[in-house]
């Protein structure tokens, strides 16, 4: 016989409560059934009681005080039935005949949610750092980010390298805190590394654990260490006009008639040709373009026909079409010559670094570099080609090799006048070398170069960092060389007198006299610009007449 304890939902369907005998005990199980319409379903919870602690009827907690562990006991019965009553609320929105096979086969994908929801919260922290290194590196390599991929392992090494050598175990997150972040620090600078690389370590640090977090590894960190370092001593490297003019006129890496064949004698045989297969569009009886069913451009290869270039010829014309762009290595190894707006003049490239969209404005030397890689070839084709496999990630790893082929270029034309490198290793005095520039050329001196030369000619800075990518004008600065010109002679008007001491009458309007070299200087850049039709006739008057104004003539 059954014991019953009922609630009802509406006229078709009640919850109750009923209780059957344990074999051979005086106990009894604690059942929760659900009746609709002329079904019954009973839920076993595993609750059990004596009979004597069981009250008949009772709406709320039917297991009596004098049951051991009863307020438990009813706390479970009470959320298993708010559960069940869940499950058919649920269904009954959803327009489902909540019927007890129903109920019960929706009851247990319930309990199997909450059970790993449980394991998850469960398992929060309880992986260690080298673990959750391991993972991020993981996910990395997998969303094909290669370029992230190398600098985020080269400073997890970095991370990895300390723990082992300091603490020779696994580390958790909890004891990730400021002791350990100066313990990091310390050991960076025993390593001989820079500020600029020990903070993008604590970075990357950062990074790591919000990374974890979002992943539900561990719980929010609230890791803030200050360093107080400085990190924003570097000389920003970037090319002078002359330089780059010396870049676009030399001719001997093109192949063909200008081809000096000497300056590629370190290579073994023809290794340093690029060879093509020459593409062209096919076109329909009407010559017009045929397409195919995603409406792009259909090609074939002419057998027998190979477009053909140097090594040193492209990586050449690269660099310069960043330094005429402010491009990356990444995005200028992705264009494709489809990647033009004959319309608008532009380059609308989405970065692969930011993901953001920039339309890169053509200028002259832009103009001349596409020009020549386009003819002849197809839209779709890489507008530079390299000495690697046709696919992004080979293009990706092929920077190394770019950068080697760089220092060679600036090596043969001798561009090698000394530059300032700086570097700072924790509180100490800077320490200075000056090598040549072309021990230490590489692609991102052309988006310096680029941004440099910009703010030269008085392009504003919001029309620069807009072109840049950047989110504000603070990055945009960490790319710009600073003039100094002006500064020198900022204090022009103190003579001599007043230097002995001599009385001056405060009252005086003193006229600071006119630099001619700077006026000079400043006129013979904008007649460069003008001459290379980088700058509109028009533009180029507008800035002389205000040259001219601002020295009083």
């Amino acid at each position: 016989m059954s014991l019953h304890l009922t609630f009802k939902l509406n006229y078709k369907m009640k919850l109750s409560y009923i209780c059957k005998p344990v074999k051979d005990t005086k106990d009894v199980y604690v059942i929760l059934r659900y009746h609709y319409h002329s079904t019954q379903t009973d839920f076993s919870i595993g609750i059990k009681c004596e009979k004597r602690n069981w009250t008949k009827n009772k709406l709320s907690s039917p297991i009596k005080s004098s049951e051991p562990n009863f307020i438990e006991k009813n706390e479970i019965l009470r959320i298993f039935t708010q559960k069940v009553e869940q499950v058919i609320f649920n269904l009954k929105s959803n327009s489902l005949e909540p019927t007890g096979q129903l109920v019960k086969r929706n009851l247990k994908i319930l309990e199997s949610k909450t059970v790993l929801k449980t394991q998850i919260e469960n398992s929060v922290n309880s992986y260690s750092i080298q673990f959750l290194m391991d993972e991020y590196l993981k996910s990395i390599k997998l969303g094909n980010q290669i370029a992230d991929y190398k600098s985020n392992k080269y400073r997890i090494g970095l991370i990895k390298s300390f723990i082992n050598d300091t603490y020779k175990e696994e580390l958790f997150i909890h004891e990730i805190n400021e002791d350990f972040c100066q313990l990091m620090f310390e050991y960076l600078f025993n390593k001989k590394l820079s500020n600029s690389t020990s903070v993008k370590v604590y970075h990357q640090l950062k990074i790591l654990l919000n990374w974890s977090f979002k992943r539900k590894y561990i719980s929010p960190p609230t890791l803030n260490y200050k360093h107080n370092l400085n990190t924003t001593y570097k000389e920003i490297l970037s090319l002078t006009l002359d330089q780059l003019k010396i870049l676009y006129t030399y001719k001997g890496f093109d192949y063909g008639e200008t081809l000096d064949v000497s300056k590629f004698k370190n290579w073994n045989g023809n290794d340093y040709l690029i060879k093509e297969q020459k593409i062209i569009s096919v076109r329909d009886e009407n010559k017009k373009l045929k397409r195919n069913k995603k409406f792009e451009i259909e090609t074939q290869p002419l057998e027998g026909e190979f477009n053909f270039w140097t090594t040193y010829e492209v990586v050449k014309d690269m660099f310069l079409f960043s330094c005429s762009s402010g491009l990356r290595y990444s995005d200028l190894v992705r264009m494709r010559i489809e990647n033009f707006d004959f319309d608008k003049k532009v380059f609308p490239i989405i970065q692969k670094k930011t993901q953001k969209p920039v339309n890169i404005v053509e200028n002259p030397l832009s103009k001349s570099i596409f020009q020549k890689y386009s003819k002849g070839r197809t839209s779709k084709q890489f507008l530079f080609p390299l000495n690697c496999k046709s696919d992004e990630k080979s293009r990706d790893n092929y920077n190394t090799k770019c950068n080697k082929h760089l220092k060679e270029i600036f090596k043969i034309l001798e561009i090698s006048k000394p530059v300032v490198v700086r570097k700072i290793i924790g509180r100490n005095s800077p320490q200075e070398v000056k090598p040549p520039l072309s021990s230490v050329i590489s692609f991102h001196v052309g988006r310096k170069t680029y941004s440099t030369i910009a703010n030269m000619i008085g392009i504003d800075p919001f029309s620069l960092s807009s072109q840049m990518g950047h989110q504000g004008l603070e990055m945009t600065r960490n790319y710009v060389k600073v003039y100094d010109s002006k500064l020198k002679s900022m204090f022009d008007f103190i003579e001599e007198g007043v230097l002995n001491n001599e009385d001056t009458p405060r009252d005086i309007e003193v006229q600071k006299p006119l630099d001619n070299k700077l006026v000079e200087s400043k006129l013979k850049t904008l007649k460069y610009f003008k001459d290379k039709g980088d700058i509109s006739d028009k533009i180029y008057e507008i800035r002389v007449s205000e040259i001219l104004k601002e020295n009083g003539l």
